[in-house]
């Protein structure tokens, strides 16, 4: 009886309800279709001041992906399930329909800005690989981020269903066997709604509403293959994007506060070049509380080009003899500093011996793929979650090349065909599957409260490899620290 009359008491005074909603972008257009190729890039979605607080766990954007080839068909990705397996135009297979995203903004009501993340596909492709096992991206990561792991199976998803797309019904809207595309519900991967806080909305001790601002990445960035740059280059559509969740009401307004702060983590990016075989990179992040920092790179020559996955997370990589990326280049050292000290790590990461010479190699600085330098994966891993608390990752000895000298068909192998040159042997290896990149973290226990103050200091990275000085590979580093929204009745403002 007792328990009876506590349970009535604390649901009267403390119950909450809650309430599924979805918005529609509000710059919608006639069909409610966004190309970067058509001229409208960027997608706007508002939810409005109100007495409620957003459930940021239960966020989704949600769209339907539809690749084209120049001339508005559907790509031929093998769409008869029959004969050899095609790859005319694909999008990322390690990041799915986040490669389409270019960058997201969240900003207040009142325009107080809460976070930005440029690059926003090679911070996904990161994150998504150190958090989700093989096994993930054969099941739930289709359903979220279509992204399938294989750029075979990525290809047929790119026109399921397919027939001529140059069949218009009424309206010019392809309709029936004609309207080829996938679907997707997919997360926003931006350190403000990972948290999973529920986020008071309301104009009362809250962020008085919340805009949620999308710019696609061109379709050069986006789209692939054998044959994606034919007939003016191929071009990707979203198709009814909304934003669906949850939000959460208390029965009694009063329960909101006038005053109070929201602490959360935030993704920042910056863009370098490494080609030297000793670089140093200093980032003035202007940062008052860093937790941790990585970053990724690929060939520049990759990035933009209707040719390769610009999403891709390789190794290093220089240039053969004749120009083409077909080298390792493997990273010997790496060592992370403050104002010029060790920070956090008191030592440079060696790994010079296992960059071993190829004994049969014909030219030099030609080097094995067989050894996994597992002291770096280690810190970068760490990096993007605590790696006491990681139980899904992708990298193994598949994604990483721990083979010797035989071709192989991984299950990770997201460029297809291109292979990788053992010089001086007849094997070929294929290498754009890696899940590659360099990191720290200074919160050291992984609590997600430890950090490091750069706001007045520089944070400087140094990585020497087996670069020539001629193969420029971007660098693309991403920080997460933390932020701060204070609320009161004067108004919102953001502290970092």
């Amino acid at each position: 009886m007792f328990y009876s009359k506590y349970y009535l008491m604390y649901d009267y005074k403390m119950a909450i309800r809650t309430e599924q909603f979805v918005v529609s972008s509000i710059n919608r257009t006639q069909d409610n279709t966004f190309s970067y190729a058509n001229g409208n890039p960027r997608i706007d979605f508002q939810l409005s001041a109100v007495n409620k607080m957003l459930d940021t766990s239960s966020l989704r954007l949600c769209f339907k992906v539809r690749v084209e080839m120049g001339d508005g068909s559907a790509p031929n990705n093998n769409t008869a399930n029959s004969g050899a397996a095609l790859s005319q135009a694909t999008i990322s297979a390690n990041n799915g329909a986040s490669s389409l995203i270019s960058m997201v903004s969240l900003t207040t009501s009142s325009g107080a800005a809460i976070e930005t993340i440029r690059n926003y596909p090679r911070l996904v492709a990161s994150v998504l690989q150190a958090t989700n096992s093989w096994y993930d991206y054969t099941t739930n990561l289709q359903h979220l981020h279509g992204a399938t792991g294989n750029d075979l199976e990525q290809a047929r998803w790119c026109n399921l269903n397919s027939g001529d797309a140059t069949s218009l019904g009424a309206g010019g809207v392809m309709e029936g066997t004609n309207a080829y595309s996938f679907s997707v519900a997919m997360p926003l991967l931006c350190g403000f709604l990972m948290k999973g806080d529920n986020i008071n909305l309301s104009n009362r001790g809250g962020i008085g509403g919340l805009s949620i601002n999308l710019t696609l990445s061109p379709d050069v960035f986006s789209v692939f293959g054998e044959q994606a740059a034919t007939v003016g280059g191929s071009k990707v559509l979203l198709i009814d994007p909304v934003l669906t969740g949850k939000y959460v009401i208390p029965n009694d307004d009063e329960q909101l506060p006038d005053t109070g702060t929201i602490v959360y983590n935030s993704w920042t990016s910056l863009y370098s070049v490494n080609q030297q075989s000793d670089d140093t990179f200093g980032y003035n992040t202007g940062l008052a509380a860093c937790v941790s920092q990585f970053s990724n790179n690929i060939p520049v020559e990759f990035i933009n080009n209707y040719g390769e996955n610009s999403s891709a997370t390789p190794t290093l990589l220089r240039k053969n003899g004749a120009g083409a990326f077909v080298w390792r280049a493997p990273i010997t050292s790496t060592t992370y500093l403050k104002s010029g000290v060790f920070l956090p790590n008191d030592f440079v990461v060696d790994e010079f011996a296992l960059s071993a010479v190829a004994g049969d190699a014909t030219t030099s600085n030609v080097f094995k793929d067989i050894a996994f330098d597992a002291q770096r994966m280690w810190y970068y891993l760490d990096s993007i979650k605590p790696y006491r608390r990681t139980r899904h990752l992708l990298a193994n000895g598949i994604t990483e090349n721990v083979q010797n000298g035989q071709e192989w068909d991984g299950y990770y192998n997201y460029q297809n065909p291109a292979d990788y040159e053992l010089a001086g042997t007849q094997a070929t290896i294929k290498t754009r599957g890696n899940v590659f990149g360099v990191g720290c973290r200074y919160d050291g226990l992984g609590t997600g409260r430890g950090s490091v103050n750069l706001k007045d200091s520089q944070f400087s990275e140094r990585l020497t490899s087996k670069l020539d000085g001629t193969s420029s590979n971007g660098l693309y580093s991403f920080f997460l620290h933390q932020a701060a929204v204070n609320f009161s009745p004067a108004g919102v403002s953001v502290s970092v």
